[in-house]
């Protein structure tokens, strides 16, 4: 049956109920990922509402303030990199809200219009002298950074910017891509795990595999499986990859597009460690 989530009308997370009653627990994690996929989006206030609200919640006194941009489906600052940033000597983060759905069209743009605005307030703002802006992203938080960083006038705010478990699908990159010709500036790096097929290069299939993305997001099925017979006729070696990407749930391993092992790297990088 239906259900209504945040003034939006959506299914039950009907796969996990039956992946939890009669498969292993990889299996229910597999099934969960697909329910995140097709989430609605939430009701927000306007980008530059949530900005002003982020700004103004913000200490100003202190010497380093870190914004944190979730991944899909992230709303807060996870455990896990609360406790890294304070084994790290860091302030706690300010979380950047924004739709961090599946529908990429949609949300990307909606993380970047916030973060823009965010940004624009801060350029404005009076600061104590040396005072530091950094930046972490997980993921589609990741790309929305790379996205904003590409203008010098947002990019000359940001003391520095760690982007981790960065999408192939993000149009600027701190290394040599084959999906686009942006570089980002020597203030960001990127932390991506080896084994993380999200990560790696998709070239020329670019837009094909982000209209896939979506419109399987969107419960457009029929554009969505055109886009992946397209992609299995030009681009085979990328379904391979993807395929071969979904091995660890079989040996019951942990996602490699996790961000865990990777953050306290990233999180030295931001606070100058």
């Amino acid at each position: 049956m239906p259900r209504v989530q945040d003034g939006y009308l959506t299914s039950m997370p009907v796969v996990s109920r039956i992946a939890g009653s009669v498969a292993p627990s990889a299996l229910q994690d597999f099934a969960s990922d697909i329910d995140a996929l097709f989430v609605p989006p939430r009701q927000l206030p306007a980008p530059g509402d949530r900005a002003r609200a982020l700004v103004d919640s913000i200490d100003w006194t202190q010497p380093v303030v870190v914004i944190w941009i979730p991944g899909t489906s992230g709303h807060e600052v996870p455990e896990h990199v609360a406790q890294r940033l304070a084994a790290a000597g860091g302030p706690a983060a300010h979380t950047l809200q924004y739709q961090a759905t599946w529908r990429l069209r949609e949300s990307v743009p909606d993380g970047e219009a916030t973060l823009r605005a965010v940004l624009e307030l801060v350029g404005t703002r009076r600061r104590r002298r040396g005072q530091r802006v950094v930046l972490l992203g997980e993921s589609q938080g990741a790309w929305i950074i790379s996205s904003i960083l590409r203008e010098p006038r947002f990019a000359k705010l940001v003391h520095r910017a760690s982007l981790v478990a960065h999408p192939a699908l993000a149009p600027a990159h701190a290394h040599e891509s084959t999906s686009t010709q942006e570089r980002l500036g020597p203030a960001v790096r990127e932390f991506n795990g080896a084994a993380d097929v999200v990560t790696r290069e998709v070239g020329k299939s670019h837009d094909v595999v982000l209209d896939v993305v979506d419109s399987f997001a969107r419960l457009e099925v029929g554009r969505a499986l055109k886009g992946a017979v397209g992609i299995l006729l030009t681009n085979p070696g990328l379904l391979q990859v993807l395929v071969a990407s979904q091995v660890f749930r079989v040996k019951g391993a942990v996602n490699p597009h996790g961000s865990d092992d990777l953050m306290s790297d990233a999180i030295a990088w931001i606070l100058g460690r």
